[in-house]
């Protein structure tokens, strides 16, 4: 992860020193609500369960530099996502909820449909495709058994007919939930949104996007087949509804670029 850190530092630096590119420099914050979920549960052998989706909160801010009728934008955020599962089965009701942390830096490409050539801020509708890092800060899972809350193997080991339950027992339960998931993630990303200028200088984004994990996030030591024997990766996906600012430095009262 420090690399990729270490290259989006290298091409910014790169386009502020540039002659005469810093006029199309520009920094802004994000908020928006994104709808979270994971494909392709990992119950580690327990019976899979019904999906049951809720909205969260996201929040950041980005750097961008626009250049004719595309920029580059890259952004630094912090966002929950995760899963709530609801069943019912061995004559009992299941609940399970998982939240997942993450610090997530994105880098993405906006493409400007039908902007203009005079230099000008672009406003109007453009496309949107990239990638996000996360790293993951915290995850924690509830479980519950007829809304009572259960340890992780009293919730998998439930009706004692999991294929994994002698590889679980002997590794006991989890003292910190980060561990059922691997640290890093990285999805790809791919919108569409609608930029409106707000004078010659300001720029308000509304945005909708989405992101789909390209490894696993399960931790190696849980990828565990379902009853059937199979194993499928999982993988964060979110939709999100995104409102931004953004501030470009440099640009004259006409609005065209210095």
């Amino acid at each position: 992860m420090r690399y990729v850190y270490t290259l989006i530092l290298i091409v910014l630096f790169h386009l502020i020193a540039a002659d005469g590119l810093f006029a199309q420099f520009g920094i802004g914050g994000t908020t928006g609500i994104a709808l979270p979920a994971i494909a392709n549960q990992n119950n580690y052998g327990q019976k899979e369960m019904d999906y049951a989706f809720s909205a969260q909160a996201l929040y950041g801010m980005h750097l961008g530099y626009q250049m004719g009728a595309s920029d580059l934008r890259m952004g630094i955020s912090l966002q929950s996502v995760g899963q709530r599962y609801i069943d019912a089965f061995n004559g009992k009701g299941f609940t399970k909820q998982v939240s997942l942390d993450y610090l997530v830096m994105d880098l993405g490409w906006r493409l400007f449909f039908g902007a203009q050539e005079d230099g000008r801020l672009r406003s109007g509708f453009y496309g949107l495709a990239g990638i996000q890092w996360a790293t993951l800060r915290s995850a924690d899972v509830l479980h519950q058994i007829d809304d009572r809350d259960v340890s992780f193997l009293d919730f998998v080991l439930d009706g004692g007919d999991n294929v994994h339950q002698e590889v679980l027992t002997t590794r006991g339960n989890p003292s910190d939930f980060k561990s059922l998931y691997k640290s890093k993630d990285i999805s790809g990303l791919l919108g569409l949104g609608y930029a409106i200028s707000m004078g010659s200088q300001m720029i308000l984004n509304l945005e909708l996007s989405a992101t789909y994990s390209i490894g696993d996030i399960n931790h190696p030591d849980y990828q565990l087949a379902n009853r059937d024997r199979i194993y499928e990766a999982s993988k964060n996906v979110k939709g999100v509804f995104a409102i931004s600012w953004s501030y470009y430095f440099g640009v004259q009262e006409s609005g065209v670029l210095k």
